[in-house]
């Protein structure tokens, strides 16, 4: 489902963390630092997402494409089927979105949702490769998310560059945090976002 509104209600923690183990982007590109790693509260999981992109800038410009990931948790037990004036979902006071550093390019986009009962288990994310010095680079161009009901959630971020492949929580696991590399603005070809590892935790 999609969604054109920021579900920003408040941040988990990054001081401590519960995942069972992290997935990881493949290496395509290598530029930043890494954040702090954020995690849901608590008996919480990640259930949908929105992506914070700067679209093309022309022929002149320089593009930085995904700047940023925004994951959306909610507990167990919430009532994710609820009508609302954008469609179905959990109450909004209900939402904790999660995610370590994001760039300042762009702007945010839609709102996407596993199916109701549904979890996050697994992603694939976008990349452009480096090009050189002649080329504007932009790293990581968009993310798609997989959930338990055996449905792909892919983005609206950039066109750009190649998925590489989901990565998968183990076996009875879902996603629950994320920590991002991220490239500083201020270089003379800014990429901003490069790559994301996800925490993947056993629901309680």
């Amino acid at each position: 489902m999609l969604e054109y509104i920021l579900l920003i209600v408040g941040f988990g923690s990054g001081s401590a963390s519960s995942a069972a183990s992290l997935i990881e982007s493949p290496l395509i590109t290598d530029r930043g630092e890494w954040g702090l790693y954020e995690e849901c509260p608590p008996e919480m999981y990640v259930y949908g997402f929105q992506l914070l992109s700067e679209p093309d800038q022309g022929a002149f410009g320089d593009d930085t494409a995904l700047n940023g990931i925004y994951l959306l948790c909610v507990h167990l037990a919430a009532n994710r089927n609820i009508p609302g004036l954008l469609g179905w979902g959990p109450s909004s006071t209900e939402v904790v979105t999660i995610s370590s550093t994001v760039g300042p390019e762009g702007y945010t986009r839609g709102i996407f949702q596993c199916p109701v009962s549904s979890w996050a288990i697994g992603f694939d994310l976008r990349v452009d490769y480096e090009h050189g010095i002649m080329y504007d680079d932009t790293a990581a161009n968009n993310f798609k998310m997989r959930c338990t009901a055996g449905r792909d959630l892919e983005g609206d971020a950039e066109p750009w560059g190649e998925w590489y492949g989901f990565r998968t929580c183990p076996a009875g696991h879902v996603i629950c945090g994320i920590q991002t590399q991220v490239e500083e603005v201020g270089t003379s070809d800014d990429t901003t976002l490069n790559n994301i590892k996800l925490g993947c935790c056993q629901p309680i």
